[in-house]
Parts: C-alpha cells; structure tokens; sequence
C-alpha cells in the first residue's frame, strides 16, 4: 500500500457495519452477515480539508469473492472518525462510495475479496493504491 499525500488528501476508510472509522493504512476488513443477505462492508470517501464535505471516490473490485457478488455504488452514509483532524466532521451525513457484499444462495463459510483504490493529490498526480482484503464470514 502507498500512502496518500497528507497535506493534500484527507482520505479514510470507515468500517460501515461496526461504524468504526479505519485509516486507509488499515488494510484488512472483516464483517459477517446471514445467509443471503446483503451486507454493507466499507464506506470510502475524499474528504476536502477546508470542511465537512465528502465526494465520491473511485473504488474498484481488484479480485472478486468465489461464493458471492460484491456491488460498489454511490451513496451517503453518515461520517464517523477518531481523527482529530476530521473529528468535527462526526454526525455529518455525506457522499462517498458503499461496498456492498451479497452471499450466493446456499452459501455459509468463509468468502474473501480485494479492493483497490486509487490514490491521487489534488494536482491529480497518481499517489498509488489502497489495496484492502475483505473477509467475510456468511453464517
């Protein structure tokens, strides 16, 4: 994984099932859900540095899970974090990206998948990628 330009860039993962904000440093993501239901894995967002105010972010599927079927889409959710830069932006319902993951019928066990994400400067200057394994554990 690259880091992505601090000074210019304000980007995090947030784990949207447990509501619990994860830097993009923090690769790995796990979640469960039942048989058949569809489950909200992660929410990603760019986050201007001069205010509350999130925008969608390209998120790709870099290797699909083999027992079910992952839908990436725009959307808002409400923005939550530890980061004492972005704290003041907690409650604040705003755009970004929602992975969404749905089990194949019949399945329960273990189901894993890759996300990538993109990471560029304000200038638009490639900064590499977040690259994240989600685990999902179908009951």
């Amino acid at each position: 994984m690259r880091r992505a330009n601090r000074l210019t860039i304000a980007f995090y993962v947030l784990a949207g099932v447990l509501g619990v904000a994860v830097p993009a440093s923090a690769n790995d993501i796990a979640v469960s859900t039942g048989a058949g239901k569809e489950v909200r894995v992660t929410t990603r967002t760019m986050l201007s540095e001069t205010g509350c105010q999130g925008s969608y972010r390209q998120v790709d599927l870099g290797q699909p899970p083999t027992h079910g079927t992952v839908a990436i889409r725009p959307g808002r959710f409400v923005f939550k974090t530890d980061n004492p830069k972005f704290v003041a932006c907690n409650g604040t319902e705003m755009d970004g990206t929602i992975v969404f993951y749905t089990p194949a019928a019949g399945f329960a066990g273990t189901d894993n998948f890759v996300i990538v994400v993109p990471l560029f400067s304000h200038t638009g200057k490639n900064r590499g990628s977040d690259i994240s394994t989600v685990t999902i554990t179908v009951q």
